[in-house]
């Protein structure tokens, strides 16, 4: 099997390029940490809150990048190397990581508050708005549906249970207060 130095040349500058995607798909998952309120990257400091639920979000977030990367690094490398592991390879895209990391990572960092503000907004009119706005447009439709339909015939089936509840007490007081002529004369 012969190896050509350029094209393992060509296979060092993807793999750098593919460290730098890794990198750029690591900083969304650190904007949603951001995005879901358990962590903080404000200037130089970084916080996170601290709890079950932080800690799931955070293994699940991190979880799925580590599944996406090694897939997409797993197809790369047999593409590239014809599914053989070269360590120049995986150095290379470690490389390319730690170059964005340092560099457009920070960056990206430094705006991420901004980038979550922007990014909230964004969701409130894309998805929040409109998405009141089909529930009260769906509720009002379903009571004009049920007021004119299921409503309607419960309406119909109590005023026919309060009339037969009207006439049995009118008769059962009527009853009750009436009285005969000879049990009065009787009395006397």
């Amino acid at each position: 099997m012969e190896i050509y130095i350029e094209k393992q040349l060509i296979n060092i500058v993807y793999s750098l390029i593919l460290g730098l995607i890794f990198g750029a798909i690591y900083d969304i998952i650190r904007v949603m940490h951001i995005l879901f309120g358990i962590a903080s990257y404000s200037g130089e400091k970084r916080g996170m809150k601290r709890g079950v639920l932080s800690f799931g979000v955070f293994f699940l977030l991190d979880s799925l990048y580590v599944v996406c990367a090694s897939t997409i690094y797993s197809f790369f490398n047999y593409f590239a190397c014809n599914g053989e592991f070269r360590v120049f390879i995986l150095a290379s895209v470690c490389i390319g990581f730690i170059v964005y990391y340092v560099t457009l990572g920070r960056i990206v960092m430094f705006f991420s508050e901004a980038i979550v503000a922007l990014l909230r907004k964004i969701l409130h009119y894309a998805i929040v708005l409109p998405m009141q706005f089909v529930i009260r447009i769906t509720l009002r439709a379903a009571k004009f549906t049920y007021a004119n339909t299921i409503g309607r015939a419960a309406q119909a089936f109590f005023r026919l249970l309060a009339i037969r509840r009207t006439e049995r007490y009118r008769r059962m007081i009527a009853r009750d207060i009436s009285f005969n002529f000879k049990d009065l004369e009787e009395a006397k």
